[in-house]
């Protein structure tokens, strides 16, 4: 036992050797005093000018003084030790002999299980500063194989490999990584085997092995093969623990944090990548959560609820006396729900710019910039609102998506420039809070890529409601009077007589454009389409391998749940090979009151395409549940394939439309007739009995129930 544990203590000592010669700073621990001793001898004449060597006496096998020995080791190299090398025989000498290889391998686990536990404070400390390690298990092989026996070794090796796969598993997602190494030793008492039996226990080791009879060679051998990340096995009695020679760097993933960024991030976190976010802001969400579908819901559903108490409630029996705004804690309110919804995630604030295929620069906020290394960047930079060249934003009275969503006070007046659905929501914000409130569209219908019977009853409802619009005309000018009001002259957009209107605040909400600007795409040879939009294959490869892009940068509909299941796809591609994004199924919801919320083709459509189709239509005003609570305008259409009756579309305007789209997108993603749906039993009363009346109407063979 005495001269086996000399010998694995020595080989302890010969990597302490090779790592003192490299720079590191090392803490050499180990039970016995007599090991101690010969250690500090021996390795004093290897310490170059930046190492540092410590020396401490510790029962490793013990927790209370394993945990004792990282602490002391911290305080000796005044850091954080983030390696941490167990170099060992794989049994306690003797025992094993002629035992059966079932008995064998419960007791290797043991030992092994042994071993973690030792170094549990070491992973412990790892996990809790976050920044990653590495463990290294070292074992003797051929000393084993000597003194248990062919087939128990056999028996053993597949054990500890198990446990040690099991270990790497586990510490995956906090970037520690496990290094094991089975150790060829000619020199261990376990070759005082008989001659004949050398040949075969050098056949039976594996590639990889360090089977070198030097023990400064085997030393130096494991170290290359470390940095190669070769792996191996062993258990515990002598310990190395060390800092970190050089920065580990960030294994795969770096993404911007919006909506596809962070929750790319989390998911790839979740599978074991150790992740990156890069956000110029301060808070994680990107346009959505800070200033665009968050922000804007707040306010949408407060002045909604405005609305009712002022013009709603009374036809109720509900007598709430003067109504009145309090604009200022209405906003409060809508900061409060980003602030919520966008704390509590760590990522590298600053702004990224990619200097190569696996290096980011990223400049804070304080001017220091800093440079992450990666194997996988995937760009999720998100998109940007477009200007009008003879219309300067100034974000006060010529306001974007964001400024409309801090107007200090209610305007008298406001032009919404653009009837999409980011100008119709915010148009029918301050619509409701009392401004007058007028659209110009220069297409000839409202609500870019709605289903043209749903476009028209919504501008409609949009005007009962008091918005006002200008289709089909264009936006020529704008000049400021010394008063601060605006004048706007217009023309129709197939031409005819100017016409000219004033407001107090102008709001352009003509659309978004892909946000490439300063990212470093064009000095890396990234490839861009004649929109802007980062070029991508369906990986979200781009041209460049290691670079790959998601959400409003690249192709599709800039939409921030489209965003978000591109982000869960690409980090499952990048993690396990493969990912799933249906862009056939993807919705789309306008929150204005009421809702419309689309999936699918529109008729239009699938009239262009030459396509066979049913239609059925369900009105609101015929279903139980909206009539009880007053709010029954809308309907719901249904699109099915003539012959195979498979859903092609689904288009809702209606109370709580963006909720009951969902059923819709099920369907479809899993390839349901409107049979199908219309065989699926609703419960009554609710507004979801719309969309199974609408399938029975869009089957033919039967009538909706209660049109």
């Amino acid at each position: 036992m005495t001269d086996n544990w000399s010998l694995l203590s020595g080989l302890g000592k010969e990597v302490a050797k090779c790592l003192l010669s490299k720079g590191a700073s090392v803490t050499i621990a180990a039970r016995r005093k007599n090991v101690l001793d010969e250690s500090r001898k021996e390795l004093l004449g290897f310490i170059s000018e930046k190492a540092s060597l410590e020396i401490v006496s510790a029962d490793v096998t013990d927790p209370e003084s394993a945990r004792n020995m990282v602490t002391e080791a911290e305080r000796l190299q005044g850091q954080m030790v983030d390696c941490v090398f167990c170099c060992a025989g794989a049994a306690t000498p003797g025992f094993f002999i002629d035992q059966t290889p079932e008995i064998l391998s419960k007791q290797m686990q043991l030992n092994y299980l042994g071993a973690v536990n030792s170094i549990h404070p070491a992973i412990k400390r790892m996990i809790e500063v976050g920044k990653g390690g590495r463990i290294v298990f070292v074992s003797s092989t051929l000393g084993l194989m000597g003194m248990i026996g062919y087939s128990q070794y056999s028996s053993a090796k597949f054990a500890l490999r198990g446990l040690a796969e099991s270990l790497r598993q586990e510490l995956l997602p906090y970037n520690i990584s496990v290094h094991i190494f089975f150790v060829a030793t000619i020199d261990s008492p376990g070759n005082q085997i008989e001659n004949e039996n050398k040949p075969e226990i050098t056949k039976i080791i594996e590639e990889g092995d360090i089977s070198d009879p030097s023990p400064i060679k085997r030393a130096q051998t494991l170290l290359k093969g470390i940095e190669a990340g070769k792996f191996a096995i062993s258990s515990d009695i002598t310990m190395l623990l060390l800092r970190r020679v050089h920065t580990l760097p960030f294994r795969r993933y770096s993404t911007s944090a919006g909506p596809g960024g962070y929750v790319g991030a989390i998911k790839a976190a979740q599978l074991g990548l150790k992740t990156a976010c890069v956000e110029k802001r301060a808070t994680l969400g990107g346009t959505c959560l800070n200033v665009g579908c968050i922000p804007s819901k707040a306010l949408l559903q407060n002045s909604h609820f405005y609305h009712l108490a002022k013009h709603d409630f009374a036809k109720r029996g509900i007598n709430v006396g003067d109504v009145k705004l309090d604009l200022e804690t209405m906003l409060k309110a809508k900061d409060k729900s980003v602030q919520a919804l966008t704390g509590g995630v760590a990522h590298l604030n600053g702004v990224g710019k990619i200097l190569g295929p696996n290096k980011i620069q990223v400049q804070g906020a304080d001017g220091k910039s800093e440079t992450v290394t990666c194997k996988e960047i995937i760009i999720a930079s998100g998109s940007d609102w477009v200007d009008l060249p003879n219309l300067k934003v100034d974000e006060k009275t010529v306001v974007s998506s964001t400024g409309a969503l801090t107007l200090e006070k209610v305007p008298e007046k406001m032009v919404v420039i653009g009837g999409g659905i980011i100008g119709l929501e915010l148009g029918s914000v301050w619509s409701r809070l009392g401004s007058d409130v007028t659209v110009v569209e220069y297409m000839p219908s409202i609500g870019a890529g709605m289903d043209g019977a749903v476009a028209s009853a919504f501008a409609k409802i949009l005007q009962k409601q008091g918005l006002k619009f200008k289709l089909g005309t264009k936006v020529l000018g704008c000049t400021k009077s010394s008063k601060g009001m605006h004048t706007l002259e217009m023309e129709p957009a197939a031409g005819g007589a100017k016409e000219k209107i004033d407001c107090d605040v102008v709001l352009v909400a003509i659309g978004r454009r892909p946000y490439t600007d300063d990212l470093g795409l064009k000095e890396i040879g990234v490839q861009l389409d004649d929109r802007g939009r980062v070029k991508t294959d369906k990986h979200f490869c781009t041209n460049v391998p290691s670079i790959r892009a998601i959400g409003d940068v690249i192709a599709g509909p800039m939409l921030a749940h489209k965003a978000e299941d591109e982000g869960i796809a690409v980090a499952e591609i990048i993690a396990n090979g493969h990912g799933h994004i249906n862009y056939d199924t993807i919705p789309s919801v306008v929150y204005t009151h009421p809702e419309v919320a689309w999936v699918g083709k529109t008729e239009e459509q699938l009239k262009k395409e030459g396509s066979n189709y049913n239609v059925g239509m369900f009105p609101f005003m015929a279903n139980s549940r909206a009539k009880t609570v007053d709010d029954a305008e809308g309907f719901v259409k249904v699109l099915a394939d003539s012959t195979t009756d498979r859903l092609l579309g689904v288009h809702i305007i209606g109370p709580n439309a963006g909720e009951l789209i969902a059923e819709a997108v099920l369907g479809m993603e899993y390839g349901a007739s409107s049979e199908d749906i219309a065989r699926t039993c609703h419960a009554h009363p609710t507004l979801s009995e719309a969309v199974k009346e609408a399938c029975l109407a869009a089957h033919g063979l039967r009538k909706a129930i209660n049109a």
